[in-house]
Parts: C-alpha cells; structure tokens; sequence
C-alpha cells in the first residue's frame, strides 16, 4: 500500500478494496484459495492484496 498510496486519504479506498476483494473473492483470488491448507488461506490474502494494489495503482494514475 505504502509504495501506491502516499496521501493518507487512499488507505481507506484501498480497506474497503481488500475487503470487499477478500469477501466477495474474484476469479484469481477464488482461485488462490484454493491451494491446500493454510497456504490457501494466506495465498488469497495476498492475491486481494496484489489485485486490490494494481486496482488503486491505476485510479490513483487517473485522478493524478
């Protein structure tokens, strides 16, 4: 978050982002969270977090 969202008024976006990515699970996280055991359940952590940062990357270069 830190390298994409320098202005403090990002990080809530990028929240509510993660979150509504980590519940509601799009195809590549969907489909990290299927991987065995524990490794699951953090790999669809980082997969929302990745899709979650290209996401605010890009709406953070179109309102620059």
């Amino acid at each position: 978050l830190a390298p994409v969202a320098q202005e403090p008024y990002w990080w809530p976006a990028a929240f509510v982002l993660f979150r509504l990515a980590d519940i509601f699970k799009p195809w590549p996280v969907r489909e990290a969270e299927r991987l065995p055991g524990a490794l699951g359940v953090m790999a669809d952590d980082v997969a929302a977090g990745a899709g979650v940062a290209v996401v605010l990357a890009v709406l953070i270069f179109m309102t620059a």
